[in-house]
């Protein structure tokens, strides 16, 4: 049985790794640097963005954007869901992760490029007052 695989598939089953790796909170689908970020992530005072491509067209389209001329995480992360996605040029600080499926169906997440930290700053309260406002406006509904 094949498995569609999409940018929310994988959001969905990389949420989970995250709280297992220990990150202090998650957020889906959320605007903080004057953009919308797939999934950013706190541990330790650290931010961690996550951008989740499923075309190889999609992620050149994202490698052409202005990402981080703005606002910044301290590490920022792709998650493919196939390493063939990634051919070619790549912001050279970005991490990446492919999306496997194991023998017993299972997701798996490889690291196959660790992210260069590009902000020393930990989160700024006014930036962690917003993602917990987001986040209590997404809990309460």
């Amino acid at each position: 049985m094949d498995i569609y695989v999409d940018s929310p598939f994988l959001q969905k089953k990389f949420l989970s790794r995250l709280s297992y790796k220990g990150h202090d909170f998650s957020i889906e689908n959320v605007f903080l640097f004057d953009r919308e970020s797939d999934i950013l992530s706190v541990k330790e005072g650290f931010i961690f963005e996550f951008e989740f491509k499923v075309g190889e067209s999609d992620f050149r389209k994202d490698l052409l954007k202005k990402r981080h001329s703005a606002g910044r995480p301290n590490y920022f992360f792709y998650v493919v869901s196939d390493e063939s996605i990634i051919r070619g040029d790549y912001l050279n600080y970005a991490g990446i992760y492919v999306h496997k499926f194991q023998k017993d169906g299972q997701s798996r997440f490889i690291l196959i490029k660790p992210a260069t930290q590009i902000r020393d700053e930990l989160i700024t309260k006014e930036e962690l007052y917003s993602l917990l406002k987001k986040l209590t406006t997404r809990i309460n509904g």
